[in-house]
């Protein structure tokens, strides 16, 4: 029986991803930066901006809580 690999999900809003988007899109100067970091894996890079240009939007799970001022 094959086993499928676990992933991680994160809940976005539209501000938020496009936030991320636009720091991807800075790609140029991110690696440049992350190169000098010996663990830093190109390809694993590419599959995350591969992933947030694929992304769906959907209903978001969790609750946006505001503390109030006491």
């Amino acid at each position: 029986m094959k086993t499928k690999k676990k992933g991680l999900c994160i809940e976005l809003t539209q501000g938020q991803y496009d936030h991320l988007y636009n720091i991807m899109c800075s790609q140029d100067e991110i690696i440049d930066y992350l190169n000098e970091s010996e663990d830093f894996d190109v390809q694993t890079f590419d599959n995350l901006f591969d992933a947030i240009c694929n992304a769906k939007e959907t209903y978001l799970t969790w609750i946006l809580m505001i503390p109030l001022m006491i």
